[in-house]
């Protein structure tokens, strides 16, 4: 994982190096980055109503089969679709925890 390491001056940036341990003003070398594209993961548990049997979680965030077992974020999401979903992952969240 590509960790970082910032104050509010850009001139402090540092990068940390997996292979040295260290933190360092060079970006790392390629191999030490995990993901040059930095992706959410969505759409493995998705949403649906009662009726849809392949659902998993319910239209109340609950796991179906499951008591007391809540899910929210992009897993709920039938596909991934947009690069910075923070503000609809913390809706969610918030909508869940107003319900609860």
């Amino acid at each position: 994982m590509n960790k970082l390491s910032c104050s509010a001056n850009s001139d402090d940036l540092e990068y940390w190096h997996e292979n040295d341990k260290t933190w360092k003003k060079d970006t790392p070398p390629s191999d030490q980055i995990r993901n040059k594209n930095l992706v959410h993961d969505a759409s493995t548990m998705w949403i649906g109503d009662n009726e849809d049997t392949e659902a998993p979680v319910g239209l109340d965030y609950r796991l179906k089969g499951v008591n007391n077992v809540y899910l929210t974020g992009g897993a709920l999401w039938p596909t991934g679709g947009s690069w910075n979903p923070v503000l609809t992952i913390v809706a969610m969240a918030m909508h869940l925890a107003d319900t609860m």
